[in-house]
């Protein structure tokens, strides 16, 4: 998981983007950051995961308590 800056990626820049053209916004955030992009946004985690394969995993890890 690419992750900057205590652990999360700065928003705001992208969150502009995210509006303006989202489907632009996201590929360029994977491409710079991997797989898995992790930031806060008014004191809420994000996870932002590009591959839907990756889906399963997270929701088993969910079920089985070990996400947050």
């Amino acid at each position: 998981m690419a992750l900057v800056k205590n652990g999360y990626r700065p928003l705001f820049i992208d969150l502009v983007r995210l509006i303006t053209s989202p489907l632009e916004a996201l590929t360029n955030i994977h491409h710079a950051h991997g797989d898995f992009v992790q930031t806060k946004f008014f004191n809420k985690d994000l996870v932002f995961v590009s591959k839907p394969e990756s889906f399963e995993e997270i929701f088993s890890l969910e079920a089985k308590g070990l996400l947050n």
